[in-house]
């Protein structure tokens, strides 16, 4: 029974420590908007039943684009085409 005690801790501890790193990779290899984009972006109002979505009020004569943020870029890059 002590032996099995031991096998979980190790294998709990090793997948926290995976978990973490992983974690830290996401955060670190996320792609980040640039000043300008964040600047447009902060002008921008907030969607009404999205938590992060961003609206840009456009011409209603011409078609709208949506855009669909990508696994690893903030939302935000998206404001300079967007805008």
């Amino acid at each position: 029974m002590k032996k099995l005690k031991k096998i979980v801790l190790w294998v709990v501890s090793i997948l926290l420590v995976l978990l973490a790193a992983g974690f830290v990779y996401i955060k670190s290899s996320t792609y980040h908007p640039t000043p300008q984009a964040s600047n447009i972006a902060s002008q921008a109002e907030k969607a009404d039943n999205a938590d992060n979505a961003l609206v840009f009020k456009g011409n209603p004569d011409k078609p709208s684009i949506i855009f669909y943020q990508g696994a690893l870029v903030d939302n935000a890059s998206y404001s300079i085409w967007a805008s």
